[in-house]
């Protein structure tokens, strides 16, 4: 349970940081960039002078860019980079085109596909008619309530339909490919070095992006997206660290662990935006956080 609450402490941790990006102007192609490469090197530090756990295929007095690619798990960390930056800006242009409410709602949904993976392929035990069923369902109603902030409009371009799909789907997808790539090779690795590889990659597509940025488009950088990016770098590397570790340890189905830590940070940021950035809140916001904690009290 320890890696839960510390996987969801930190992914509150890369809220906060969001908000402060939009109160200090932050650029979000530096910053996130940054924030990859800060949360590589996070990785590779704490893998070599902190990790206890040496793999059989990756000892620590071996570790180099010429074993790393040499084993059998660096592919599935490296097509997880592509994809954590890919729909991460792909959240960004759905939340300019579409709105806040529809890209966090439709991130928020991705939740049910791990889900409902973990129940039909892997097997996890799921009662029609019981007290877990309920929590799974008011869970899933809570991320819309709360995610929902009025700002919905109908338009008439193809892509105010086809983007929120796209950030379901692939965010969903990624959720599925970390718990899968955990079951197949975290006893050949532990989650300290498999994060520090993923991180690495998307720092590698978000660096290539940062220069076409400032070699072909006159855009200039700037310290403060440096700061940001490093802020946010930290909990990011933990969030997933923690959350594989939740997989691996916490005795719970995957299933619960992805709606327990999804609910429970929509919940602690929805608190957080009402206290400290006086957010206002909707009827149905309030809804959806009652929704939230029942949700938790089931489940856990």
């Amino acid at each position: 349970m320890i890696y839960i609450l510390l996987s969801i402490l930190s992914g509150s941790c890369n809220f906060i940081n969001f908000k402060l990006f939009d109160k200090f102007k932050i650029d979000n192609s530096q910053a996130i960039t940054v924030n990859y490469i800060t949360a590589s090197l996070c990785g590779f530090v704490n893998y070599l002078y902190f990790s206890t756990c040496k793999p059989e295929y990756l000892p620590h007095q071996k570790l180099n860019f010429t074993t790393l690619f040499q084993v059998d798990w660096i592919w599935g960390t490296t097509l997880l980079g592509v994809m954590f930056i890919t729909f991460f800006t792909l959240m960004a242009i759905t939340a300019q085109k579409n709105g806040i409410s529809v890209c966090s709602i439709a991130n928020n949904l991705s939740t049910v596909l791990p889900v409902l993976y973990g129940i039909w392929y892997l097997g996890e035990t799921f009662d029609i008619v019981s007290l877990k069923t309920f929590g799974v369902l008011a869970g899933f109603i809570s991320l819309v309530c709360i995610a929902y902030k009025g700002d919905f409009a109908i338009k008439d371009s193809q892509w105010y339909y086809v983007l929120p799909v796209l950030v379901f789907i692939g965010s969903g997808v990624v959720d599925i490919l970390i718990n899968q790539f955990r079951d197949w090779y975290m006893h050949k690795c532990d989650a300290t070095i498999f994060s520090a590889c993923i991180f690495g990659t998307a720092a590698c597509v978000g660096i290539l992006n940062v220069a076409y940025l400032v070699f072909f488009k006159g855009v200039s950088l700037k310290f403060k997206n440096v700061l940001g990016g490093i802020s946010l770098g930290v909990p990011n590397y933990f969030s997933i660290v923690f959350l594989v570790e939740a997989l691996a340890k916490s005795g719970l189905d995957s299933s619960l662990v992805y709606l327990f830590v999804n609910v429970s940070v929509l919940l602690v940021t929805t608190l957080l935006s009402v206290t400290f950035f006086k957010e206002k809140m909707l009827v149905v916001n309030w809804v959806g956080v009652l929704l939230a904690m029942a949700c938790l009290i089931c489940v856990a």
